[in-house]
């Protein structure tokens, strides 16, 4: 059970820092084009 829960935090985890880099290099092409 235990490990079943930190298999989906990690997932979660993860999951929001992907999205952060994709943010992050939207961003930074964002910057670039100007």
């Amino acid at each position: 059970m235990e490990a079943l829960m930190s298999k989906i935090l990690f997932s979660k985890l993860t999951e929001s820092l992907e999205e952060k880099l994709t943010f992050m290099e939207h961003f930074v092409i964002f910057d670039c084009l100007q």
